[in-house]
């Protein structure tokens, strides 16, 4: 049996062939490592608490219980988390728009984060997020897309007074030139299907990540014009030797 590259009928290198991959052999015999398998120096684990609503106003966090925990070292939510980062950026000319890692006072999606755990090791972290109540109030929302758009649909961010973020035509060429050149037009409607809606609102998730902390240096105009975190906090994330394991 050949192993090598099958040619493409429609003639390309890469569109159509049949490619053998390169990654499976090292999982099927048990050589994979994934990110449970680092192990740094100093490691701790975070695990996040979600929301299970599409859109709801967060009227209180209680983390006593998972603070109180062995091995826990912080609870962080989204309250603090805010005010003491800036917001992501969208990409988009849209300056009312505020996204955080960690919602604050709202969600806007179900899985969106709502507070943190760090603790020495995964099961502890998991445990200890279990143990936060979080109080919701559900909010309206829409999923069709479509129907998100009239000016009826509740709003998503309403300081931006649109659920449309970004309305543009992009054209190359002379476009509607050919196409009266051509013998043939065709016309379609395209529509995602519910998992890519999903995944339009909310990225692709990280399945694990493991990284070391090494925080820049603070200007004085970034002192100033952000929250103090705690002390506590503060200790933590200052820490050189630290490192974080999300999963």
């Amino acid at each position: 049996m050949s192993t090598g590259q099958a040619k493409s009928p429609y003639g390309y290198r890469y569109i159509g062939t049949h490619r053998r991959t390169k990654e499976d052999p090292r999982f099927v015999t048990g050589r994979g490592r994934y990110a449970a398998d680092i192990a740094l120096p100093g490691l701790k684990h975070v695990a996040l608490v979600a929301s299970p609503h599409a859109s709801a106003r967060i009227l209180s966090i209680s983390t006593d219980a998972a603070r109180a925990m062995p091995g826990v070292h912080y609870v962080l939510t989204g309250e603090e988390f805010c005010a003491a980062t800036d917001s992501l950026a969208f990409g988009v000319d849209a300056p009312k728009l505020t996204r955080w890692a960690l919602a604050r006072e709202q969600v806007r999606y179900a899985g969106e984060w709502v507070a943190a755990v760090v603790a020495d090791s995964r099961a502890l972290a998991e445990d200890a997020a279990e143990l936060i109540d979080v109080e919701y109030e559900p909010l309206p929302h829409v999923t069709d897309p479509e129907q998100a758009m009239q000016d009826s649909s509740p709003l998503v961010h309403p300081a931006h007074g649109s659920n449309v973020i970004l309305d543009r035509h992009f054209v190359w060429g002379p476009v509607e030139d050919e196409f009266a050149k051509a013998e043939h037009q065709i016309g379609f409607r395209s529509v995602c299907s519910p998992l890519m809606r999903a995944r339009a609102a909310a990225s692709m998730p990280v399945l694990g990540v493991c990284a070391r902390r090494r925080p820049p240096a603070v200007s004085p105009s970034t002192s100033e014009t952000r929250a103090p975190l705690s002390s506590k906090m503060r200790r933590m994330t200052a820490s050189r030797a630290g490192a974080w394991s999300i999963m």
